[in-house]
Order: C-alpha cells, then structure tokens, then sequence
C-alpha cells in the first residue's frame, strides 16, 4: 500500500512539472494560473515578499504551496509568471520568472457618475472595470441619494475585478467632486457624454458612429446622473458647455448602474478595444 502512495505522489509531480510546462510554452494555458495585482516592480529575477490579504488569498482561498506558479501585474511592467518560493504565516514570498503579456494600457475613458447604494454601487464599479473604463470620477449632484463613499472597498472591487477580467492595469478612483467642480475642471478639448434619461437628441450610437479611430484614443468622458436624474439647474449647467454632448441610450428609463453599463457597451463595441 505504501509503495502504491509513493508511486503516485511521484506520477502527480511529473504531472505538474508538465503542466508548467506547457503553461511557459502556451499562454492560453498560462491564463489558468491565478493572477495577482502587485505594487512592486516586475522583472525577471526579482524576489519579493506580499502580506495581509494577497498571502491570505494564496495560502487559504488557492491553497497554493512552495513551488506552485501564479501571473502577476502591476499596471506598469506587463504580465509575469512568479513562482511560490516560500510560504509561512501571512507571508509568501515570489520569484518573478519570466513575462507572459507585455503592458497594455486602456483607452482613455473616464466615467463620472452620481454615488449609488451599496450593492448597485459595487456593480457599476465592477462592471466599469471590466468595460476597461481608466478613470471612475464619483460626483455630487443635486439629488445625490448617496454622498458618503468607502474608497477603500471600492478600490478593492477594483482590484479584484481587474484580476479576474485579465486587465493589465487598474482603474484610477477619484474622490468625490460636486457637480460644478467637474464641470469647471473639465479638459475643454475632450468630449463629455451626457447620457440622459429625458434627452429628445440623438441616441449615443447614432452620436458616436461618425466619429474614427484617432478620435476615439483621446480622453472622452461618460456623465450617468442620479436615480432621479439631473436637476434642471443642473440640465441648465450643461447646456452652457461645448464639450457636453446630451444623447440619450433609448426609449427606457434605465437605472444608473444600467446606463453606465449600456453607454460603455457602445463605446467599446463601436470605438474601442472590442474593435482591435
């Protein structure tokens, strides 16, 4: 019985050094490693220890153990492969081996929106990563249901989802800005998108296929109101901007997590990365 064990351990051991092989040699293989945002510099050779909740994340949610393989980034030097070098309470340490996705930065796209409760705010913010939006701008209006905001659980939605969805950087959040300050602040040269639930303009489509490629990789922004819309004051305001484009995403009221979602679809479909 004993030998039976042995001789198995040993037939799972080669099994791994074959599956890491493959995973160097194939990178549709190496994305089923798990992938880790880290802040230190990446480059092959370099050794470096993580705390706190990343180790956490390896040793008891993967249970991964010295000699495992992982990917991780750092939004600067792209994607690498590290392996598990060492391993004791809340500490692991990685030994960068070698880089599997050179860095690849997002469209420029900034998403400003009104805060939302707690649940529907977590999914815009999860959503909007994926849709590779580069800047969340929180904004204070008028009828803002929601002025207080957890930065530091937001920030780890982002991360997290940025892990999973294969991004190569993360998303900037901003602190929350009232409705006027964004407006005065905002680069004149770059076009702002209000999408607007009573708008009687075009559809955002409609508005965005004129516009090519060249247009599209510099700074452009999408405005999502609160729950109960922009006030007229508010409407008033942006009316008074050149760089406010007021469209509308259809003939149905849309919740703001939703038209968030919608107005980067067509960006992305139309104008952005999908397109490469």
């Amino acid at each position: 019985m004993g030998g039976t064990l042995v001789h198995n351990r040993n037939i799972n051991s080669n099994i791994c050094t074959d599956h890491t092989q493959l995973c160097k040699n194939n990178p549709i293989m190496t994305r089923s490693l798990p992938r880790l945002h880290v802040t230190q510099g990446l480059a092959s050779g370099i050794v470096f220890s993580i705390e706190g909740n990343p180790a956490h994340y390896l040793q008891h949610v993967m249970r991964l153990k010295v000699g495992h393989k992982i990917r991780v980034f750092n939004g600067q030097d792209g994607e690498w492969q590290a392996e598990i070098s060492g391993s004791k309470r809340d500490t692991v340490t990685l030994n960068i081996s070698h880089q599997t996705r050179a860095q690849f930065t997002s469209l420029p796209i900034v998403l400003a929106f009104a805060p939302l409760k707690k649940t529907s705010m977590d999914f815009l913010i999860i959503k909007a990563t994926e849709l590779g939006v580069s800047v969340l701008q929180p904004i204070i209006t008028e009828r803002s249901e929601n002025k207080r905001i957890n930065l530091i659980r937001l920030q780890a939605q982002i991360r997290e989802a940025s892990e999973q969805c294969e991004r190569l950087d993360l998303p900037i959040l901003n602190k929350a800005i009232n409705f006027c300050s964004f407006l005065d602040n905002w680069p004149k040269s770059s076009p702002l998108w209000c999408c607007n639930k009573t708008s009687r303009g075009p559809s955002l489509p409609e508005a965005l296929l004129p516009l090519n490629k060249k247009i599209a990789a510099h700074s452009h922004g999408f405005l999502i109101g609160p729950e109960g819309g922009f006030s007229p004051n508010e409407l008033a305001s942006l009316g008074g901007f050149d760089f406010v484009n007021i469209v509308s995403l259809g003939p149905r009221i849309l919740r703001a997590e939703t038209a968030a979602i919608a107005a980067l679809t067509c960006w992305q479909s139309l104008l952005g990365d999908w397109c490469r």
